[in-house]
């Protein structure tokens, strides 16, 4: 459940009980038998009751949900254990007149688990959707129909693909084999955690389903599709997941999505446990872990393995790779997947020490030093990225050569001796060979791994993707536009790599149903040229597939 629980807790009178409780602490939540009140439900902590939760108009506080409304969801059967972390106090006067502590709280719902024979076992699901964006849909209702008719076994297998539309993940359904042209034939309607786990979050896999049957619901039609269950079983780190709910509660929505995750990835069974083992307890949302909405995925590689593996350790990492090749996601992905806070901070030539140390500051009117974003970031655990860091003067960069060998540290003039965490990293980000950029030191080099992050996917299949509601014939376009500028920077010298640009054209597809497609390629791709020569040479390719 992403949705947030709020509710009030009232403690008890009795100060032993809940002695030394405090904001950020976690309590569970039951109901109780109470021959007064039929929807009484107690707070425990350490197996002791300690309260209740509020439900009258006197202790509830505003926008919170009462003990009469939250009995519900604590009673529904999927329901394993309630538990709830504390946010903000909110004392009160009872009716005896004296202060009686109570809590704004945020529940955490941990759902009920069976063990399932995933050969058993068949997942159905509903498929509608709008026939103009969903072209093909027609056909299946044909082919459906068809089968009836004819008094034959429907024989119809359809691709599902996830897609990222609106900062949301969608369904969408293809003919088998057809999944790259863009053509759906509609989308599933009731996603749920079980669709999901047959993915690879964010990537390019697809699952095969059968068709069954055709629906109408009022003026809607559409048909029902079954799935059979592929993925690994999840299971064998159950104990490892309740473990660390234990300590994360927070984080309880996503564990088990973080755990598919890994093993669709190729995650060993040992590193899969230690990422659990060592999450840390930490509020996601004030810490700045990052959840990229697609997540990075490698075909028939192990790049996300491999850099959760070297954060675990604390190692400095680099990510050699092309713009647009993912080196972003990927760090996004495994700060997620570890549940570490990270700073991004933009190399360049400017970059001074002041920027890494940070510097001396008027604090309460007094002089004092504030560290900066990087050290505070390293000093608590986090991942810090330094992006086009082969941009940094090399005498700025080897301030970070005490942090990244043996002593983890930094001596700060002015400040003192500053000492990682042990499970913090650096990782730098850098294009070889760019404009503005040179040589790393290679004692920099020296101090990590270095892993090679390239684009994974042709350019018609990463458009298509990442643009599901563009028209093919525009995708089409932008194919050929984007092949013709690259054998132009391949043949006749006239265009830099700098005229490739995957996020130009992903931004021109978005726009391209309220803008021409013309001018949105002209803005996103050949104005961002920064040359006369380069631009008049895109605009003319443009000019050429484009009317």
């Amino acid at each position: 459940m992403s949705k947030k629980f709020l509710f009030t807790i009232v403690l008890s009178t009795d100060t032993v009980l809940y002695k030394g409780l405090e904001t950020g602490n976690i309590v569970d939540v039951s109901i109780v038998k109470n021959n007064n009140d039929p929807y009484a439900i107690g707070v425990f902590k350490d197996g002791v009751q300690i309260g209740f939760v509020a439900n009258s108009a006197e202790t509830v506080l505003p926008q919170t949900l009462s003990a009469n409304r939250l009995h519900k969801l604590v009673s529904d059967n999927k329901v394993a254990r309630t538990a709830a972390v504390l946010r903000t106090e909110k004392p009160f006067k009872n009716k005896a007149g004296m202060m009686q502590r109570r809590f704004l709280a945020e529940a955490f719902f941990v759902p009920k688990r069976e063990k399932v024979n995933a050969e058993e076992k068949v997942l159905t699901y509903k498929v509608f959707g709008e026939s103009a964006k969903n072209p093909q849909k027609a056909s299946v209702l044909g082919e459906i129909i068809k089968a009836k008719d004819e008094n034959r076994e429907l024989d119809l297998t359809v691709e599902v693909v996830p897609m990222i539309i609106n900062s949301t993940t969608v369904y969408k359904v293809f003919l088998h084999g057809n999944s790259s042209a863009g053509a759906a034939c509609g989308e599933i309607t009731e996603p749920d955690d079980e669709l999901f786990e047959q993915f690879d979050a964010g990537s390019d896999i697809k699952v095969n389903a059968k068709v069954v049957g055709n629906i109408t619901e009022g003026r809607k039609k559409g048909y029902t599709i079954q799935i059979q269950p592929q993925r690994s079983s999840i299971e064998k780190f159950f104990d490892y997941i309740d473990k660390t709910i234990e300590r994360c509660v927070d984080q309880s929505p996503e564990i088990e999505t973080k755990v598919q995750t890994m093993i669709n990835s190729g995650f060993s069974e040992k590193l899969i446990k230690n990422v659990l083992e060592q999450m840390p307890v930490l509020d996601a949302e004030k810490a700045n872990v990052p959840n990229p909405k697609r997540k990075y995925f490698q075909k028939n590689g192990s790049n996300l393995a491999d850099m959760v593996a070297y954060m675990l350790f604390g190692k400095m990492i680099r990510l050699v790779g092309e713009k647009g090749a993912g080196k972003n996601t990927l760090v996004e992905t495994a700060c997620w997947l570890l549940n570490r806070p990270m700073c991004r901070i933009q190399g360049s030539s400017e970059m001074d020490k002041l920027d890494i140390q940070g510097s001396a500051s008027l604090v309460d009117g007094n002089t004092g030093f504030i560290l900066s974003e990087i050290l505070t970031t390293l000093q608590n655990d986090g991942v810090v990225v330094l992006d086009e860091a082969n941009s940094v003067r090399p005498d700025v960069l080897m301030l970070f050569h005490s942090l990244t060998d043996e002593a983890r540290s930094i001596n700060v003039p002015g400040y003192g001796m500053v000492h990682m965490g042990d499970h913090a990293s650096i990782v730098y980000t850098l294009n070889e060979g760019y404009v503005g950029t040179g040589e790393m030191n290679p004692a920099t080099i020296d101090r990590g791994p270095s892993i090679i992050v390239k684009q994974e996917t042709d350019m018609k299949t990463l458009l298509s993707r990442s643009c599901p509601d563009a028209a093919t014939t525009d995708i089409d376009t932008c194919v050929k536009v984007s092949e013709a500028i690259q054998k132009s920077i391949n043949e006749s010298g006239m265009l830099t790599s700098d005229a490739v640009t995957i996020r130009g054209f992903i931004d021109a597809l978005e726009c391209s149903s309220f803008i021409p497609l013309k001018r949105a390629l002209l803005q996103n791709v050949a104005n961002k040229l920064q040359t006369e020569s380069e631009r008049l040479a895109v605009e003319n390719i443009i000019s050429a597939f484009c009317a």
